[in-house]
C-alpha cells in the first residue's frame, strides 16, 4: 500500500489542505481549498492516512475560521508521541 499524507497550512492561503500518495519520484499530490478537501472523494484518504481527527479543523477552515495551530500540534503529539513533520516557510507566497 502506498503512503498517504495530509498537510494543513495554518496561514491564510487559498488551498490550505494538501493530499499526497506514495513517496519519491512515484509520489503525487495536490493542495485544495478546505471545501474541496471535505468532498466525499477524499474521505478514504483521511481514513488511510489516519487523519480523521483533522476533519474538525478542516471544517473550521471551510467556515473561514482561524485554526489554532498549537492545538493541532498538541493533539498530534498526544496521538503519535512526537513532533509531526512540519516547517515554517519564510517569505511564503500565496498559490
Amino acid at each position: 500500500m502506498w503512503s498517504h499524507e495530509i498537510a494543513l497550512c495554518f496561514e491564510p492561503v487559498d488551498r490550505p489542505v494538501c493530499f499526497s500518495e506514495d513517496v519519491g519520484h512515484g509520489g503525487m499530490g495536490a493542495c485544495f481549498t478546505a471545501q474541496e478537501a471535505l468532498q466525499n472523494q477524499w474521505v478514504q484518504h483521511f481514513v488511510i492516512a489516519r487523519g480523521e481527527w483533522l476533519l474538525p479543523f478542516v471544517h473550521q477552515l471551510a467556515h473561514g475560521e482561524v485554526v489554532d495551530s498549537e492545538r493541532v500540534l498538541a493533539l498530534y503529539r498526544d496521538q503519535y508521541g512526537g513532533e509531526p513533520l512540519s516547517f515554517v516557510a519564510k517569505d511564503h507566497q500565496r498559490f
